[in-house]
Parts: structure tokens; sequence; C-alpha cells
């Protein structure tokens, strides 16, 4: 059995995370699903889910306070431990970043889903993960000159 543990922000982010498990899910039998989310519900297929809070408000970017973000990295940290993760996928945003500090050095792969809202640049948590050598998936072609090194994929 592969622990894959998808990683989330709400909104679009969500709609995308649901809509590759259930492209995985039919396809690979072998496979079980865990959640890290800033905001949000347990999802059904999840056998164990976790909600951080947002690491930025999107009102006033206002960010959480370092104490704050270290924390959320030790919690994710026990969580991905805990359920022997060995896969990370991730449609962004922020929390994305706590979820790959997290877990550097105890997972196999960290995959990163640029959004499918994005045509004309990254985002900033693409950004920062394609400095880490993270593998990036895009969903646009129009993004291929910002990620020479990121894998076309198509939409989801």
């Amino acid at each position: 059995m592969k622990n894959i543990l998808l990683c989330y922000g709400n909104g679009g982010h969500r709609a995308q995370a649901f809509r590759l498990y259930n492209i995985l899910c039919p396809r690979y039998s072998d496979l079980r699903f865990y959640t890290v989310t800033d905001v949000g519900s347990h999802p059904e297929f999840s056998l164990a889910h976790l909600e951080v809070g947002e690491s930025r408000d999107k009102a006033n970017g206002k960010i959480q306070t370092l104490p704050q973000i270290i924390k959320n990295i030790f919690i994710i940290r026990r969580f991905v431990k805990k359920y022997n993760v060995n896969y990370i996928i991730s449609t962004g945003p922020g929390v994305s970043l706590l979820v790959y500090l997290a877990s550097i050095f105890s997972v196999k792969k960290f995959i990163h889903l640029e959004t499918w809202s994005k045509f004309e640049n990254i985002t900033i948590t693409t950004r920062i993960l394609k400095l880490f050598g993270c593998t990036i998936l895009y969903q646009n072609e129009e993004l291929r000159m910002f990620l020479p090194n990121g894998i076309f994929v198509g939409r989801l």
C-alpha cells in the first residue's frame, strides 16, 4: 500500500485535489489517502484529516506568527510520520509550504500541481517549491516558459 497525502487549500484548490483523487482512486487500488488543509472539513475518502489554519489572511495579507508556523510544521510532521506517508501531492496554496518543510526528510516524493487558474505567471507557492527542486506539474501550456523543468499534464 502507498500512503498519499493530499495537501490543498479551500475553494478551487480543494476542487482540484478532489478531482485528482477521483482520477487516481479507480486506477490504483493500492493507494490510501490522507488530507491536510488550511481550512476545511474531513473529506469522506480521507482516512485521516488535519486542518492547520490559513498561513496568510487573504483579506489583509497578515501571516501567522513564527511560533504558530513552527507549531504547525511540527503538528504536520507528526501527522505525516503517524500515517507513514510515502508521497505528497499538493494543489496549493501556502499550507503546501508548511507541509513541504514538515516532510522534507520523511517522504519519497513531493509533487506540486500548479493551479488551473494560472496562465500568465505562477503562484508564490510554486515559485518557492520550484527552488527546492520539487516535481512541479502544470495544467496550462502557457506556463511552460516559467516552468522549464515542470511537467505539462493538462487540465484535471
